[in-house]
């Protein structure tokens, strides 16, 4: 026999919640921003004992990186009453010009590297949508009502980050909105490793994905989404 691995298995940089499940390990679930990651811990709370751990960036907690530029600003600022008392009041100024300085210098590092761009927020889905999205996924109302809301969150938030292209002019899209619904919905049930953002193509003849694009036909969308079952919205809510 081999020998076991004894280095931890990493984590990707993201957002994490951690679910505790009495009688069962800890759960690590990950999200691509703080607010996909909020929206997942007001989910999974309503079944499941829910931590937020933040967010992991290089194999450390956000937190952790933070603790020695925190001892550093700490002890800095602390000292510099001390030098006041001493009647060092140039010491003092230098110190707080220096902390400063430092300060703004290790934000724009930390923003730089974080990559912090607006994220596209989710898309609410109101009543008439959710009307439709069950005509288009009849076993939808098979989920219990929790669940059900739980699905069209995670469609609203694939709806903020898809672009959507109609190259078929044969068909005349009367409501953008829930044809980005429809295609969000496919997307998280059956692509679910797919990377957003990308494009979705609405196309004639082609279903396909070409590089960060999805090429679609209207009777395909429409087929698969009925032919959905419980189980794969079920995994969908779990991934």
């Amino acid at each position: 026999m081999g020998r076991p691995p004894t280095r931890p298995a990493r984590l990707k940089n993201g957002f994490y919640i951690e679910l505790k499940v009495p009688g069962s390990s800890s759960i690590l679930i990950r999200r691509d921003t703080r607010e996909q990651m909020m929206m997942a811990a007001e989910e999974y709370s309503r079944s499941k004992t829910v931590i937020v751990r933040g967010e992991m960036f290089n194999d450390k907690w956000i937190a952790e990186k933070f603790i020695p530029w925190l001892i550093f600003f700490f002890c800095a600022l602390s000292s510099i009453p001390i030098w006041i008392y001493l009647e060092l009041f140039w010491l003092a100024k230098i110190v707080g010009i220096a902390v400063t300085v430092v300060l703004i210098i290790v934000l724009r590092i930390w923003l730089f590297k974080l990559g912090k761009v607006a994220k596209p927020s989710r898309v609410a889905l109101n009543t008439n949508d959710v009307f439709e999205l069950k005509k288009m996924i009849p076993v939808l109302v098979k989920l219990s009502p929790n669940d059900q809301v739980s699905f069209q969150h995670r469609i609203g938030l694939i709806m903020g980050e898809v672009s959507l292209q109609n190259n078929d002019g044969h068909v005349i899209i009367s409501n953008p909105k829930h044809l980005a619904m429809a295609i969000s919905a496919l997307l998280v049930t059956k692509y679910p490793e797919s990377n957003a953002p990308f494009s979705a193509v609405l196309h004639s003849t082609r279903n396909e994905w070409h590089g960060e694009v999805f090429y679609f036909t209207k009777d395909f969308l429409d087929s698969q989404l009925v032919a959905l079952t419980t189980q794969e919205l079920q995994n969908a809510l779990d991934s």
